[in-house]
Parts: structure tokens; C-alpha cells; sequence
């Protein structure tokens, strides 16, 4: 039993020490996350909405980067960018995929339910566009605004260009937030998600995604 409990306070050490290195090292690389980032492309108007999921935390709740997303998404339809909202996200805690989770943020602030459709399957930023192209087709889209968090947001620039190409108009808007706890480990971190966008980025030109 004693050595149970001095087990777990030298884990609760470690866990805390990692958090304060991680939060020095967001402010160390602030210059280069801001270099990374994308400029938004904002539209007066388009046809869809499409918010890209970021993880859930292991009991269903949103981390704070799908929460952002969301809420952008809803800011973002209330304010006539868009009359329809696409939440893309299969991965599932708590019983919801973070497509219903989203959903659910964004009719809580005033989205309607039959506005909003969702891709409950793609848990990877390349199964996105292929798997929401058929929803913007039977929708007769053209024209989109992809909400993204702000790390994530030039990977996912370069997936949907390299899928659709001409084919469809695309913008691009950023959700910022903190980050913090979630059942995906890169986001708990300005510093994890930005390294792991850089790796996943130069993985996906590899593949031939991006």
C-alpha cells in the first residue's frame, strides 16, 4: 500500500513537471507557431460550413479544440457566412463521435439541427475530404469555408487542395484556443500539436495526400 501511494506522487511529479515544461515550451516556440500558422481567408459568403474535429476527452466531453471549432463554426453560421454546417470526426468517448459532439455545442448556441449534417467516419485529416464529398454533392455545394484549429489548419489546407482541387471554391478560417487534457495526446499542447502537424504534414506529401 506505501508503495502505491509513493508510486502515484512520484507519477503525479512527473505528470506536473511535463506540464510546466510543456508551457514554457509554448512560450519558447510562440514566434514559430505564429510563423506556422495560415492566414484566414474569410468569404462574405458560401454554400457550407465544414468544421474538422480535434479529439474528445476520454469521458465524451470536447477537448478544448473541438470546442473551439464548434463554437467558431456556430459564430460563424449565425453571423450569414452560411446557411449549412458540416461536422466531420469519428473518434468516439463517452458513446458520441466528436462530429455529434460538435453538433450539439453548435445547436446549443442557436444553429438549427436540420442545418447541420454529419461525417461520423474520418478519424484522420486525410479521410476527410473523400468522405464529405458525397454530402456536398448531394447538397449541390460549390462553395466551402473550412474551420480548422489553428495548427491544424495548413496540413488540412493542403489535403482538401490536393483532393478537390479546382473543383470546388475553399476558404479557410482558424478556431484558436488553449489546449489542454484530451483522449488525443498531441493536443494537450501548443508544442505537441504544433510538432505533430509538422510531422503528419510532411507524412501526407509522402502519401501523396497533400
Amino acid at each position: 500500500m506505501k508503495g502505491s501511494i509513493v508510486t502515484g506522487k512520484t507519477a503525479g511529479k512527473a505528470l506536473q513537471g511535463l506540464a510546466g515544461a510543456l508551457r514554457v515550451s509554448d512560450i519558447l516556440l510562440r514566434p514559430v507557431i505564429q510563423l506556422y500558422e495560415i492566414p484566414e481567408n474569410l468569404p462574405g459568403k458560401v454554400d457550407c460550413l465544414i468544421g474538422l474535429a480535434a479529439g474528445l476527452c476520454a469521458d465524451g466531453r470536447p477537448g478544448p479544440v473541438t470546442d473551439a471549432v464548434a463554437r467558431r463554426c456556430a459564430s460563424l453560421y449565425l453571423s450569414g457566412v452560411s446557411n449549412l454546417v458540416i461536422f466531420t470526426g469519428g473518434f468516439t468517448a463517452g458513446g458520441k463521435t466528436e462530429a455529434e459532439v460538435m453538433s450539439a455545442i453548435a445547436e446549443g448556441m442557436g444553429v438549427p439541427g436540420q442545418n447541420i449534417l454529419l461525417e461520423k467516419e474520418s478519424t484522420r485529416t486525410h479521410h476527410h475530404p473523400p468522405r464529405v464529398e458525397p454530402l456536398l454533392k448531394s447538397s449541390g455545394i460549390s462553395s466551402v469555408l473550412i474551420v480548422s484549429n489553428r495548427l491544424h489548419s495548413r496540413r488540412a489546407r493542403a489535403i482538401f487542395l490536393k483532393h478537390f482541387g479546382g473543383d470546388l471554391s475553399m476558404h479557410f478560417a482558424k478556431a484558436k484556443s488553449e489546449f489542454g487534457p484530451t483522449a488525443q495526446r498531441r493536443y494537450i499542447s501548443a508544442t505537441t500539436c504544433l510538432f505533430w502537424n509538422i510531422g503528419t504534414h510532411l507524412l501526407a506529401r509522402l502519401k501523396g495526400w497533400a
